[in-house]
């Protein structure tokens, strides 16, 4: 039988190596891991990309002191849904964010919007029993 910290490990490592597999220009990449073990104790980081205008929300806002157009408001739409599609359909396994909201979606240098994948503590794995669809919820939901 595998110690809870051992399972946590096995199953923090699993969302690891399925977030270095995904490659799409819609969302935001899983640069580096890195784990520290001190007794029973664990420490983990991850290192993504850096998306320099923040999130949607704050642009939506005006937070970075700019407002958006139109046509800028539809590229970024289009783009996240780009992002969510190749997750919901392209992905192996396919992933469904559940968690889909304007925090969640990041922007780079360029205005490209890209999804934010992040489940790890506050998130559960849960596998349909075919395991061919992969679902990420937040507790309580």
């Amino acid at each position: 039988m595998l110690h809870k910290s051992h399972t946590t490990f096995s199953c923090c490592f699993a969302q690891v190596e399925l977030l270095a597999k995904l490659h799409h220009c819609h969302v935001v990449p899983l640069l580096g891991y890195c784990s520290k073990f001190q007794g029973k104790f664990s420490e983990r980081l991850l290192v993504f990309e850096y998306m320099p205008n923040g999130n949607l929300r704050d642009c939506l806002d005006g937070v970075l002191g700019e407002k958006m157009n139109w046509q800028t408001r539809v590229t970024i739409a289009i783009g996240a849904a780009r992002g969510l599609e190749y997750l919901h359909e392209s992905a192996a396994p396919r992933i469904l964010h559940r968690d889909v909201k304007s925090t969640n979606i990041l922007m780079d240098e360029n205005w490209r919007a890209k999804v934010r994948i992040f489940f790890f503590r506050s998130l559960l794995k849960i596998f349909t029993p075919n395991r061919n669809t992969t679902y990420f919820s937040r507790d309580g939901t």
